[in-house]
């Protein structure tokens, strides 16, 4: 081969390397154009997704909103429960016979004596309870519970015996008693104890 045909075989040479280059330049350029394409494809599908997410957040909480406000329109004041009028009572004085089973442990109330049953605020209210047990009474008293307090107040053995005997006592009123009244008697011996009484209201 002479000089000329080497130039020759180069320059096609360099030619055909131009030429590729170019190609490939083109094909890399398309490959990014695709890529970029691509991207802009995915967000803006991304952000639609996140509008429409706002959106539904919106409206539910429009919604959300309607309905509070339409049940707060419909909603009706509830009624207050009526007060219902105290259970009557007797008045003056009245006495209460108690039986007992043979399950019932402790000394025995027999018969109970209020005077007087509907006392007035700052009146005074005395009891008088007969007690047997076969064991001695070693204490007796009342807890009085009315609407607000429970206060214990001691009885006094006045005739009898601790083991058959009338036991006394009495206090003043200081408490309304128009829900809770409750004459309870606690009485104890050395073998075993009573806590029971009446229970008027």
């Amino acid at each position: 081969m002479d000089v000329a045909n080497q130039k020759n075989t180069v320059v096609d040479g360099e030619v055909k390397e131009v030429a590729e280059s170019v190609v490939k330049q083109q094909e890399k350029s398309s490959i990014n154009e695709i890529v970029v394409f691509a991207v802009v494809f995915l967000a803006v599908i991304f952000g639609a997704f996140l509008l429409f997410g706002q959106y539904k957040k919106l409206k539910i909480s429009e919604n959300v909103a309607v309905d509070k406000k339409t049940i707060a329109q419909n909603e009706v004041a509830p009624t207050a429960a009526p007060t219902l009028p105290p259970r009557p009572l007797m008045t003056g004085e009245r006495m209460y016979t108690f039986t007992h089973g043979k399950d019932v442990k402790g000394p025995k109330l027999g018969e109970v004596t209020l005077t007087p049953v509907d006392p007035k605020m700052g009146e005074v209210q005395h009891v008088k309870a007969t007690v047997k047990h076969d064991s001695p009474v070693t204490s007796a008293a009342v807890n009085l519970q009315t609407d607000n307090e429970t206060v214990k107040y001691p009885l006094t053995l006045t005739a009898g015996t601790a083991t058959d005997g009338t036991w006394e006592g009495e206090w003043t009123i200081k408490d309304t008693y128009s829900i809770n009244y409750y004459v309870q008697f606690d009485l104890k011996s050395a073998t075993s104890n009573y806590l029971d009484g009446l229970r008027l209201r």
